[in-house]
């Protein structure tokens, strides 16, 4: 009984220690990632994304999409709540859609996903194509959102992007076949109207009874837009030109 107990005490003396070590290590990285991005970064890696260290940007074979916006790093801007740029010139980037995390490396080795709750607004930029990605708490603490046309005294119009994942679910019985034989990752826009001064959004659906409805106070100049435009379809493109038209 003696020696059980002495074997027991020595077990857990020995698993304290390492475990011990071992967040003393990770504090020590976590407070070296929080210096060189001006603590507004955590020191949580890709691991969970990806099974490995590094985000993967490139699929595998026959997988149609990506859970990342780009397939490589690209260069960007973080700004804090107060409007303040906190990133500098040394970081790259990518946006993981389904996590809702931004995702930021100095060297490709080191990945650092950075505090959602103390950015306000960033920018990603591939190819001379500059996004923007804005926190609209009145929405949802959580996500960002494009703005597609801005106007703090007009109507705006901003959209998110919601991605999921699809496995393959082909079947066959040798006469009929069905589903598809590729994993896919699937973007969803929802698109959200914001009211004059800024406090009041609204999401509005692809249909023009939802349209109508959310814009019920300007129903005559609604009208008038529909009246313009001849083939009907109402997609980003028509929502993005109603807004400006409205605010006109």
């Amino acid at each position: 009984m003696q020696q059980h107990m002495k074997n027991y005490l020595l077990t857990f003396l020995l698993c304290f220690i390492l475990w011990s070590n071992g967040f003393s290590q990770n504090s020590i990285q976590s407070q070296s990632i929080q210096n060189d991005f001006q603590n507004y970064t955590s020191s949580e890696s890709t691991k969970n994304y990806t099974g490995s260290f590094l985000p993967v940007f490139s699929n595998k074979e026959n997988t149609v999409g990506s859970r990342y916006l780009y397939n490589r790093w690209v260069g960007g801007k973080v700004f804090n709540t107060e409007d303040i740029l906190v990133s500098n010139d040394s970081y790259v980037f990518n946006y993981d859609k389904i996590g809702k995390k931004l995702l930021a490396t100095q060297d490709r080795q080191q990945i650092i996903e950075v505090n959602i709750n103390a950015i306000k607004f960033f920018t990603l930029t591939n190819e001379e194509k500059v996004m923007v990605f804005e926190k609209i708490p009145v929405i949802s603490e959580q996500d960002f959102f494009i703005p597609l046309v801005k106007n703090e005294n007009k109507y705006s119009l901003y959209k998110s992007i919601k991605t999921k994942f699809e496995r393959a679910n082909y079947t066959t019985n040798g006469i009929f076949e069905s589903g598809k034989n590729y994993d896919s990752f699937i973007d969803v826009f929802e698109y959200y109207i914001g009211f004059p001064g800024g406090k009041e959004f609204k999401k509005i659906e692809l249909k023009k009874k939802s349209v109508r409805e959310i814009l019920a106070k300007d129903d005559k100049k609604v009208k008038q837009y529909f009246s313009k435009e001849e083939e009907g379809v109402i997609n980003e493109h028509f929502l993005n030109g109603l807004i400006t038209f409205l605010n006109q």
